[in-house]
């Protein structure tokens, strides 16, 4: 009897200690599960009654107009070199200096002397930096390339206009000193103040020389173009109209954007005028398009239809899960002005606060600095500028620069055909450019033919249109994999089903310990252990 008693209370008490571990084995694997904070996601379509139009961003790739520098302006230099280069390629160059003037208008010290870890101009950054610019021998360059720089240094410095010989030198020094095949380290160290682009960039009647808006004309709306001032392309503009005007309820061409650009090919400086066409870019409204992924070349001559789709990503933004900033303030370089907060652009300017930080100049155009905007001819901040550039800000700092945890994206599907056609650009001319001064058609040579005025016409404007494909709107949405809802819910479910217990059951066997402690307390010690 004795022994069947004692079995039976092995046996539950088995079963009772089992269920226990098993239950705490099953707890910690919850824990396990729910201290991962994984995340999922999901794509869906999403057909919408009305969208937002985007905001779009036009640049010319000519930063400055060659008609608008005048002969003695800090810019001169640049007209000079683009018509002295022409001269030299149509071989109509002529000789201006004999013999005796090499020795005073002699190359840059970049071309004539070389030593590998020698740097001239005090360019070093820091000790641990090799020299910034490789320096190469004058055998590396022929006698025609010696030869023209006298040239070019002996004319342009003649010019009694030009009293600062020594920014003349610099701007030679520049240009004959590049080192990229397509000079690109030119235009990317070209820095140019707001007031000088206001100055010789472009001006928006002259720029957007007809515009249409949800079928109306632009003008009835309230400035809808913005002054833009980019690195990159200098002076842009932005439509964005007001809140209110921004709805489209159709898809299609006619609640679009159609806009004809007078490019002005010509009048663009050779050094900083790369390409022909105009870039455009559909983004987010008060964000700041990365123009290295976000743009679109479109050259003279064609109409082109842009259809733009619009895709939403929507991260978790819970600070346990959170792989993503909702705004600028974890940031430790904010921009001075109100703008949106991007990836790309907060990259930006991370690399900008290290140019301020070491080269006490900046880059940014758009915003209220205490530092200068970087010197163009300033040798030693190009330098330091191009070595931040390329060694800061590097994938380190993607752990403070995360995605934003909201974000709208376009994608682009376009289509482009040669614009206006022979037949219809008499009717182009009569309706469209009667107030774009040299292509009116009182303004052009009677004597010119119908082909060349169409190649005129061809060779100075384009019209884009830009609009929705569809009201389908592609979402990305993440979500967490294991909620804590989720795991309260398993956590109860794993100790009712292994060990019967339940909130209330847990409430209960706390007070009935808590009356047990008290009456410990107030007992004799001897007693205690009879209770």
């Amino acid at each position: 009897m004795k022994r069947s008693k004692f079995l039976k209370d092995f046996f539950w008490k088995a079963i009772v200690v089992g269920l226990t571990i098993i239950m705490f084995l099953q707890i910690y694997l919850l824990f396990k599960q729910f201290l991962r904070f994984e995340k999922g996601t999901s794509i869906k379509a999403v057909l919408k009654n009305r969208l937002e139009f985007p905001a779009v961003t036009i640049c010319s790739p000519n930063k400055m107009l060659k008609s608008t520098i005048e002969v003695g302006n800090k810019y001169w230099p640049l007209a000079y070199i683009d018509k002295y280069e022409d001269l030299k390629f149509n071989n109509k160059l002529p000789e201006f200096f004999g013999a005796d003037d090499r020795a005073s208008y002699a190359p840059p010290l970049q071309i004539c002397k070389y030593g590998e870890f020698e740097c001239e101009y005090n360019l070093c950054v820091d000790k641990s930096m090799l020299c910034p610019v490789k320096l190469l021998p004058c055998a590396r360059y022929s006698n025609e390339t010696c030869n023209n720089y006298f040239t070019l240094s002996y004319n342009l410095r003649r010019k009694k206009s030009i009293d600062d010989k020594e920014k003349i030198k610099k701007w030679l020094d520049m240009y004959v000193s590049s080192t990229s095949d397509n000079y690109e380290d030119i235009q990317e160290r070209m820095t140019i103040s707001r007031e000088d682009l206001d100055t010789h960039g472009h001006e928006l009647e002259e720029f957007i020389t007809q515009c249409t808006f949800r079928g109306s004309n632009c003008s009835q709306f309230k400035k809808p173009f913005k002054d833009v001032f980019t690195l990159e392309y200098g002076k842009c503009f932005r439509f964005e109209p007001d809140p209110e005007n921004r709805t489209i309820t159709i898809p299609g061409r006619k609640q679009g954007l159609s806009i004809t650009i007078f490019v002005n090919t010509s009048d663009g400086l050779g050094l900083l005028s790369h390409s022909e066409g105009v870039f455009i870019a559909v983004h987010e409204y008060g964000s700041t398009p990365d123009y290295s992924r976000q743009q679109l070349l479109f050259k003279p001559g064609v109409e082109a239809l842009i259809g733009i789709n619009q895709k939403e990503i929507h991260l978790v933004s819970l600070a346990s899960y959170r792989d993503c900033n909702i705004n600028w303030d974890s940031i430790p370089w904010k921009p001075h002005i109100q703008i949106k907060y991007t990836q790309s652009e907060c990259q930006r300017y991370c690399v900008d606060n290290q140019i301020q930080k070491f080269c006490n100049c900046t880059e940014m155009m758009n915003q209220k600095s205490s530092s200068p905007l970087c010197d163009s001819l300033d040798e030693h901040q190009w330098q330091c500028r191009k070595h931040h550039s390329e060694h800061s800000c590097g994938a380190s700092v993607n752990k403070i620069c995360k995605p934003a945890c909201f974000s709208k994206s376009y994608e682009v599907n376009w289509f482009e055909h040669t614009w206006p056609t022979m037949n219809f650009y008499p009717f182009v001319m009569n309706k469209l450019f009667q107030s774009v001064f040299p292509f009116s058609a009182e303004a052009m040579p009677k004597s010119m033919s119908k082909e060349n005025k169409l190649a005129l016409i061809q060779k100075h404007f384009l019209r884009v249109h830009i609009f929705f494909e569809d009201m389908i709107v592609e979402e990305l949405n993440e979500y967490v994999v294991y909620s804590f809802n989720a795991f309260l819910s398993d956590l109860g479910g794993t100790m009712g089903l292994y060990a019967g217990v339940s909130i209330i059951g847990i409430m209960l066997l706390l007070r009935d310990a808590m009356k047990y402690i008290r009456k410990c307390l107030k007992v004799k010690k001897d007693r205690c252990a009879k209770l």
